[in-house]
């Protein structure tokens, strides 16, 4: 399987927001005139409300063309694409829990288990901390295997990820381009999908993949 992942760059600008976040502006307002009146247990009730409201207008801000971006995409992937996976929950990289500790959110774990496979996690590292939007992907060639799903226990099939990010990350320079955008070559270990023998180890193998930035 050749799987490629794509990281379309989104810068967030808050600022952009104020003209607009007339709720926490008000909060922001309150909050020092208790500070200022020694109102303390005002000043904490204020300040936890603040902190809600600058929260929901974020995740407002992180899924406000959602559509759209599935949409565009949608348009990238192959035409003969046979299954499409979208999660529209945005979700911040914690690369030191690991996927293990994901058990308990299958929609981030089926995110980026390929992503944190990759060159021993060396993407997923340099992505700790930054937030992940949403993500797109789509597989074809499933019916190679029964054990079709995105991501596939074992990957037969053709997967590409598309992930739009929140803010602009950096990785190290890049050995390859495509019509002018970077691209990292990366390998996976992954099943090689031998029949499984009681006692025994399974078999794994060097997948290859392709990482590319588009902005």
């Amino acid at each position: 399987m050749r799987s490629l992942l794509y990281l379309p760059l989104f810068s967030a600008c808050l600022a952009a927001q104020t003209a607009v976040a007339t709720d926490p502006v008000l909060l922001l307002r309150d909050l020092r005139t208790a500070i200022q009146d020694d109102s303390l247990m005002a000043a904490a009730e204020l300040a936890g409300r603040l902190d809600v409201a600058v929260q929901e207008r974020y995740s407002a801000w992180l899924i406000r063309d959602a559509d759209e971006r599935i949409q565009e995409a949608l348009a990238w992937l192959p035409g003969d694409t046979e299954s499409v996976w979208v999660n529209r929950e945005p979700f911040t990289i914690r690369p030191e829990l690991g996927i293990d500790m994901l058990w308990d959110r299958p929609n981030i774990s089926y995110s980026v288990d390929r992503l944190a496979a990759l060159n021993g996690g060396e993407f997923y590292g340099a992505l700790g901390n930054h937030t992940i939007r949403l993500v797109v992907a789509g597989a074809r060639d499933i019916r190679k295997t029964p054990m079709s799903s995105v991501p596939a226990p074992v990957p037969a099939e053709d997967v590409a990820y598309v992930f739009f990010l929140a803010e602009p990350v950096d990785f190290a320079s890049a050995g390859e381009s495509i019509q002018g955008h970077p691209v990292w070559h990366a390998t996976a270990k992954v099943d090689a999908g031998d029949v499984p023998r009681p006692g025994e180890k399974r078999a794994q193998r060097d997948d290859e993949n392709w990482l590319a930035r588009t902005s």
